[in-house]
């Protein structure tokens, strides 16, 4: 399993400021994935593609390495699940960059990674020890996390997660919760989305991929920020702070009650924003309220400091 990538030339990384009419909110605010937020090409793409790949690479096995279960984990039953996911996220792969995947006689070649990943006729992989399965494998070839849900008559349950770049959540602890559990800590959730299942269920029926973002505010621009994490950060830099904002894609896997869930984290340094983006975010800041901000991790006082 290599560290390195190819010296494919890459993109600059997509930019996103997700802040609506300068406040902070929780609502879904969906909109089709194909839709323009400035990035072209980029935008229409359920995986994107960087120059920051290595980074996000060298993250997901450093993650791997240090406690794999607590970041890659599945239901028991799921398998089989697994494996028609993957076979979606394969061709997903080869049909928007297939400069960088192409599936030969059954070897999908990753450019990326160099990984030549030999799979069987029923697409689960044939002799390979670095993966635990092709879900696993097409995982490491991309900057995204990925988690996968069930649709189950009225519920939503996360089957599944492949979440190296968690923000202060758990993947194992969420495992098997529906939609309403697995928000249930985020404050003002469930009362801006009073019916989170139903929603989930009615994007499955509209079998229509989604895009919506999430934000917030950190000092240090680290991907894997578990709650058990134990490796020791570096200090914050005394007057830098970014935002981290998630790209989020709802994508219903055709022929199953499956969704695949995707997140990437992007980090964009304040000091790269415009007056008016500034004057929206501390907006947005103050219009938090104090659960919202513990829940954040955000020191408003200490943050507005910085902003101003």
């Amino acid at each position: 399993m290599s560290t390195t990538t190819s010296s494919l030339s890459l993109p600059a990384p997509a930019s996103y400021f997700p802040v609506i009419d300068n406040q902070y909110s929780t609502r879904a605010g969906l909109t089709k994935l194909g839709h323009d937020f400035g990035n072209g090409q980029q935008d229409a793409h359920l995986f994107q593609f960087d120059n920051q790949f290595s980074e996000y690479r060298n993250n997901k096995l450093q993650v791997r390495e240090e406690a794999l279960h607590e970041h890659v984990c599945a239901e028991a039953t799921s398998e089989s699940q697994l494996a028609v996911a993957a076979r979606f996220i394969l061709e997903a792969l080869c049909h928007e960059h297939p400069n960088y995947f192409c599936l030969d006689n059954m070897t999908l070649n990753c450019a990326l990674t160099q990984d030549k990943l030999q799979l069987k006729d029923d697409y689960s992989l044939a002799n390979n020890v670095d993966y635990k399965n092709l879900f696993d494998a097409l995982a490491l070839q991309v900057q995204e996390d990925i988690c996968l849900m069930q649709v189950d008559g009225s519920t939503s349950n996360l089957i599944a997660a492949h979440l190296c770049a968690p923000n202060h959540w758990s993947a194992r602890d969420k495992l098997g919760m529906d939609m309403f559990a697995l928000h249930d800590s985020v404050p003002e959730f469930l009362k801006e989305n009073r019916e989170p299942n139903q929603l989930m269920k009615g994007l499955y029926n509209k079998s229509q991929a989604y895009v919506r973002f999430a934000w917030g505010i950190t000092e240090q621009p680290i991907l894997n920020q578990h709650p058990n994490l134990t490796t020791k950060h570096p200090a914050p830099s005394n007057n830098k702070v970014w935002m981290r904002i998630e790209r989020q894609v709802i994508s219903p896997i055709p022929k199953t009650k499956m969704i695949l869930f995707t997140i990437r984290t992007y980090f964009r340094d304040c000091d790269s924003l415009e007056k008016q983006q500034r004057f929206g975010l501390i907006s947005a800041i103050n219009s938090m309220s104090d659960d919202t901000l513990n829940y954040k991790n955000i020191n408003k006082t200490k943050i507005l400091e910085k902003l101003n």
